[in-house]
């Protein structure tokens, strides 16, 4: 099954993260100052108290970043193995033919080339890459083949 990425909503989701740490922010800051209020009378030992609930709440927040990174990490990764096994299973399909497999970028240029196209413009691969038709024909006008563009 083909590997296709989906990105609808991702800015949805972001939104809903940095809201949901805004609010839980916001409450946290209200309910400890009141908290802290109630329950401590001494000036000093407020200071005390709301130095401590800021490093509760940095300590609080790293952690829950952590586990969002790990997640979208682990998401990341997930995403590049499916990709890097497709990209090899295409690699090897492209590699079994005897035609000339190729692709190019917007500009002309080679970024995929399999050995029996090496073969028919009589290259390695590697020289290849990264070139457009006119290192290899002649070409009576400069773009014979034009890339193909996305509508």
């Amino acid at each position: 099954m083909p590997f296709r990425y989906k990105d609808a909503g991702s800015q949805r989701h972001i939104f809903k993260i940095v809201l949901l740490y805004a609010l839980l922010g916001g409450a946290w800051i209200l309910i400890s100052d009141k908290a802290v209020e109630f329950l401590i009378t001494d000036p000093a030992a407020r200071v005390y108290a709301s130095i401590f609930k800021g490093w509760v709440y940095i300590a609080l927040t790293s952690i829950f970043l952590y586990i969002l990174i790990a997640r979208f990490w682990r998401q990341t990764l997930e995403i590049s193995q499916r990709q890097l096994k497709t990209l090899g299973l295409l690699e090897a399909i492209a590699e079994q033919t005897h035609e000339a497999i190729y692709a190019k970028d917007r500009d002309g240029r080679y970024i995929f080339f399999n050995k029996s196209g090496g073969v028919f413009v009589g290259q390695d691969v590697d020289q290849v890459l990264g070139k457009d038709d006119r290192a290899f024909f002649r070409l009576n006008r400069p773009r014979t083949c034009k890339p193909m563009t996305p509508d």
